[in-house]
């Protein structure tokens, strides 16, 4: 019975929306990841990139918009007092940043509550329950400071909980649960930096794009999100060459990409 049921699961995951793109690309990252730390950090880079796109489009009144002059002037102002946070409290700033991120990322249930919220918790958490260490690195990097152990324990019980609501989705035979496995996969076996990114392009921005593609039209889409994500690749990528080029540290590059993401989170749900 069991067999079956896991046939039964696979089957019908073949026809969840982005299930094989999903898939395809957590073999892209794990290749990634075999072939060494420059190939992993250039797919994640090239992940976070591509998933741009899904965050700068204004869906308003069953249209799309491109970002108005007025709006990125605000979204440049919230911008930059999430950045200054950032840097006077960035401890405060890193909790705030992933609790804000997993009700971001649970924004789009389609119908499919326990896997979306699944991926929300994993997507902030699971690297810090299944790889602690390399998590704890990579927070201390960001932030420049020494992270609390409570801090880390607290973030990695948010991706427990994530992992217990993955397991419960496909136990219930909710269509989307192979999206929620997938996730699981890739926060226990991919450094922290390639899961986080997978799962931001491959579970949230690749399927928000593919709706309002399939919504508005490929063409359209297009037009409402080339503006501004030409601008906002432009500006992450002038602070990744500063980064590399010594002129910016780690924690002020990371609060200038967080204060960059920051706004389009918040407008996301607010206006959803």
């Amino acid at each position: 019975m069991a067999a079956v049921d896991v046939r039964m699961l696979a089957l019908r995951s073949v026809s969840v929306p982005g299930s094989r793109a999903a898939l395809s690309l957590l073999a892209i990252a794990a290749l990634a990841q075999v072939l060494g730390e420059a190939a992993s950090m250039i797919v994640a880079a090239a992940f976070f990139l591509a998933g741009l796109a899904h965050g700068t489009i204004v869906e308003r009144g069953g249209a799309l918009f491109a970002t108005s002059i007025p709006e990125g002037i605000g979204y440049l102002a919230v911008s930059a007092a999430v950045a200054a946070l950032w840097l006077a409290a960035p401890l405060l700033g890193l909790a705030l940043f992933l609790a804000l991120s997993a009700w971001h990322f649970a924004g789009e249930e389609a119908g499919h509550p326990l896997a979306t919220r699944a991926i929300a918790l994993m997507a902030v958490g699971g690297s810090a329950l299944f790889q602690p260490d390399a998590t704890s690195m990579v927070f201390a990097e960001i932030t420049g400071a020494a992270i609390p152990r409570l801090l880390l324990c607290g973030v990695a019980a948010s991706g427990a909980v994530g992992v217990a609501l993955a397991l419960l989705a496909a136990i219930k035979r909710e269509r989307s649960a192979v999206l929620g496995m997938v996730a699981v996969a890739a926060v226990a076996l991919l450094s922290p930096v390639l899961a986080v990114a997978f799962v931001f392009f491959a579970l949230r921005a690749l399927p928000v794009t593919m709706r309002l593609s399939e919504t508005y039209g490929v063409r359209r889409t297009i037009e409402a999100s080339a503006p501004t994500t030409i601008l906002a690749i432009a500006g992450l990528s002038a602070i990744a060459l500063a980064l590399s080029a010594g002129l910016l540290v780690p924690a002020i590059a990371a609060g200038m990409a967080v204060g960059l993401a920051t706004p389009h989170m918040l407008i996301d749900r607010l206006e959803g």
